[in-house]
This record gives C-alpha cells, sequence and structure tokens, in this order.
C-alpha cells in the first residue's frame, strides 16, 4: 500500500476511476510513480528516475529531471485529459496541452504553507504554472482549499480521490470546454 498523502491519494483515485470501468493512466513523478502501476491495474507513467542531485543541491523545487521523459510519455500517448497532482507534472501537462489542445486537470494534494512555498527554488513559480495553466485546479480536502485560496487565491473544488463519478463530471466538463 503507498505510504505518502500523495501516493494514497493516486492510489485511490486509480482504484475509483478502475472501479468505475474507466481506462486511465495516471502521471506521476519517480518519488510517487508505484512500479509503473498505480497499485490497482491503472498503469502510470512518467519520466525514469534520472539524477536529481545536482538540482537537489542548488535548491530546486524537484523532481524536475524526469519532465522531458514525462512529455515524451505524454505525447506518444492519445490520452483525452492529462491530470497531474505535483505542480511539476502540471508543467509537463501543460505543454502537452499547449500542443493537443486537451484539457490538463490538478490536484493541489498537499495543504500548502509559507515554509514549503518559500524554502525551494522554482516552487512558487510551478505551483502559479498549474494553477493558471490548468483548465482544471481540485483538492482533496478542504484544509488544501483553504491554503490554496489563501495563497494562490483560487477557489478550487474539493474531490475526494474515491469518488470517480465527480472526477468524471469534471473530465467532461473539462472536454466540453476545450472543444472535444
Amino acid at each position: 500500500m503507498p505510504g505518502t498523502c500523495v501516493e494514497q491519494h493516486i492510489h485511490d483515485l486509480a482504484a475509483a476511476l478502475r472501479g468505475a470501468g474507466h481506462s486511465a493512466r495516471l502521471i506521476t513523478s519517480p518519488s510517487t510513480r508505484m512500479g509503473g502501476r498505480s497499485g490497482v491495474g491503472v498503469p502510470s507513467i512518467g519520466g525514469k528516475l534520472l539524477p536529481e542531485a545536482l538540482l537537489q543541491r542548488r535548491g530546486f523545487a524537484g523532481p524536475l529531471a524526469h519532465l522531458p521523459l514525462t512529455l515524451r510519455d505524454l505525447a506518444k500517448g492519445n490520452f483525452d485529459v492529462a491530470h497531474s497532482f505535483s505542480p511539476a507534472d502540471a508543467l509537463a501537462a501543460w505543454a502537452w496541452a499547449s500542443v493537443t489542445h486537451r484539457p490538463v486537470a490538478f490536484t493541489c494534494i498537499e495543504p500548502l504553507r509559507r515554509d514549503c512555498l518559500a524554502h525551494l527554488r522554482l516552487r512558487r513559480l510551478l505551483l502559479s504554472r498549474a494553477v493558471e495553466g490548468s483548465d482544471g485546479v481540485i483538492v482533496p480536502t478542504e484544509t488544501a482549499r483553504a491554503a490554496l485560496w489563501r495563497w494562490m487565491a483560487v477557489e478550487a473544488p474539493v474531490i475526494e480521490a474515491w469518488d470517480a463519478a465527480a472526477h468524471e463530471r469534471l473530465y467532461r466538463e473539462l472536454l466540453a470546454t476545450r472543444g472535444h
């Protein structure tokens, strides 16, 4: 069973989508990918583990080194929606969307705090791009919603990971907005 909050969210969403009969691939970064599978039979995509040590030593938010490979994997697939769970992965999804004209959803899982926004290079910029560049931004809890409003002035709906029907409604709305 996944250990972190992000891994748990991805696991629960994958299980819900699978249970609702959807075929999905989840974008994850190497730190949250569980052996290329979500643990419930939903494949995940994302770059391979590349050296991050230099970026980490320089104080950059990460992981970042996987982004070119994640973008390559997105470009290879015929996806309707890209749903990301980290600001860095949202950047790759946004780049994909700018070429494919398909929608991007971003789940801001972590409750934002001053210390987590200010301590790493690019952290605030990546988060800003994630929320501004995504067609739909959601949060899994009221705490995360309040923090996103406080720090980014973004009002996001709360959709829990297990709620496949709410995710499906969101995806359909995003596809309708993008004209697909």
